[in-house]
């Protein structure tokens, strides 16, 4: 197996650690540090039309329909920079209910990977909880 980046994969990194780096890891961390967490909406703005939130999305709703190895290449420059993981809730959120198979979700998979909304996915434990 490779496990090589391949050349679109390496631009995508470049080019999204250059568009993060404008942005402050000081302001990252109060993000973080400061409940409730909260990406800021100029932030969320650029992250969504930059396409992060439909990486993986099929192109017939909305997405780039990309690999999963490429949404990683984002998921390290944004730990990097420490930005919060709401971009990549509503990526898990998109995938799941595109992947159902039920085209009920198709509006809201449109609306996630667009970066209209904004979903986290809850998994639940063995023992009942969240």
């Amino acid at each position: 197996m490779d496990f090589e980046l391949n050349a679109d994969q390496v631009a995508l990194g470049e080019a999204t650690r250059a568009m993060l780096a404008r942005w402050n890891t000081d302001r990252m961390r109060k993000a973080l540090d400061d409940p409730p967490v909260r990406l800021d909406e100029a932030l969320w703005s650029e992250v969504a039309d930059a396409g992060w939130t439909g990486i993986t999305t099929d192109a017939d709703l909305g997405g780039s329909g990309a690999d999963v190895a490429t949404a990683c290449v984002l998921a390290e420059e944004a730990g990097r920079c420490l930005l919060p993981g709401a971009p990549f809730s509503a990526l898990v959120a998109a995938v799941a209910l595109e992947r159902s198979g039920d085209p009920q979700w198709h509006p809201l998979v449109r609306d996630l990977a667009g970066g209209v909304r904004r979903a986290v996915c809850a998994v639940e434990e063995p023992n009942g909880t969240w």
